[in-house]
């Protein structure tokens, strides 16, 4: 920052600004100052908490009093804060619906695309290089809502309906690492989360699944995530889970299973060991797995199917492709092939 002195003309704006709702660090930024210079000149009453600031609803409620034709001066009295802080909340609120206004479209796209993957402000704002003051400014214009509210299914309604073996094999990925919890009543999120070295799945998914593009979040070191609360995928999603356990047609089976050994199958020491997500997609492994004549597998809490046989996961391998390059890329290559 640079060394530039706040005049005594400068406070009473600052003041009207710091009421109106910026924060110390943006008004800084216009005066090419330190927060912590502004905090100064504008004294003990920051820090103690004195001055009155207005909420973003009651500064929203302010600009749609003024657009009603309210005068300034009976604003300024209902709310109990200053004329001249008024004018400023009125200000930069033109200002706002200005920017939103000329706002690039690509921009515009990539906060709306984001929100509506279940990306945070902070993030969003971080992509965009912008504020999380702004972000949620353009999140909340009128435009943008009527959009976000016409975007109902960002999801491909009824992709899951005409199965074959490529949405078996996506769903088998997807059953592989969901997540379902409740939001809000009656409002749920569906979460698949991967290792990094696998996020070409996730990516999968999203590009196969989504007509709107939820966006891939890193989640801590290790792995990422997407998530969504389309009521339509969800339900889609759930139809194929019965009180008898999973429900997919015998004829795209194989495919779901190897979508299911894409994600979950790994060759260890011990032998092939096939994480599940849970009991019910363990049970449909374990069902599979007899159909291959491969009875030699344990279950082990929580949900890992392990086969130990030498000659069940050679069984394995002329079924499975997934299986097959797991091994093959393996340092348990020569013990499996021959």
């Amino acid at each position: 920052m640079g060394k530039r002195k706040i005049s005594f003309e400068d406070i009473e704006t600052i003041k009207n600004m710091y009421e109106s709702g910026m924060s110390l660090k943006e008004i800084g930024e216009l005066y090419e100052v330190s927060a912590e210079t502004i905090k100064r000149n504008l004294g003990d009453k920051v820090a103690n908490g004195k001055f009155r600031r207005a909420s973003e609803k009651e500064k929203d409620k302010i600009y749609k009093e003024y657009l009603d034709g309210c005068a300034t001066r009976k604003i300024a009295e209902r709310y109990g804060l200053s004329y001249s802080t008024i004018n400023t909340i009125i200000n930069s609120r033109k200002k706002e619906l200005l920017f939103i206004d000329e706002l690039d479209k690509n921009i515009v796209n990539i906060i709306v695309n984001d929100y509506i993957g279940g990306k945070k402000v902070p993030d969003i704002a971080k992509e965009v290089n912008l504020s999380n003051r702004k972000v949620e400014r353009i999140l909340h214009h009128k435009k943008i809502r009527t959009l976000l509210n016409s975007v109902k299914a960002p999801y491909k309604i009824g992709y899951f309906n005409k199965l074959d073996n490529s949405k078996a094999y996506i769903l088998g990925v997807m059953f592989s690492t969901y997540n379902i919890k409740n939001v809000a009543v009656n409002k749920y999120e569906i979460t698949f989360t991967l290792p990094i070295k696998q996020v070409e799945l996730l990516e999968l998914i999203v590009d196969e699944v989504f007509l709107i593009k939820p966006t891939i979040i890193k989640s801590g070191q290790t792995s990422y995530l997407m998530k969504s609360r389309d009521v339509n995928l969800i339900n889609d999603f759930k139809s194929f889970i019965t009180n008898k356990g999973l429900n997919i047609p015998i004829e795209y089976q194989d495919a779901f299973i190897e979508g299911i050994f894409e994600k979950s199958a790994n060759i260890t020491r011990m032998g092939l060991t096939i994480s599940c997500k849970d009991k019910i997609v363990m049970e449909f492994i374990g069902d599979y797995l007899m159909r291959r004549y491969v009875i030699k597998a344990y279950y082990k809490k929580p949900f890992v199917v392990i086969i130990y046989s030498k000659m069940a996961i050679q069984i394995l391998l002329d079924c499975s492709d997934a299986i097959r390059s797991k091994v093959e890329n393996s340092s348990y290559k020569n013990k499996y092939i021959t």
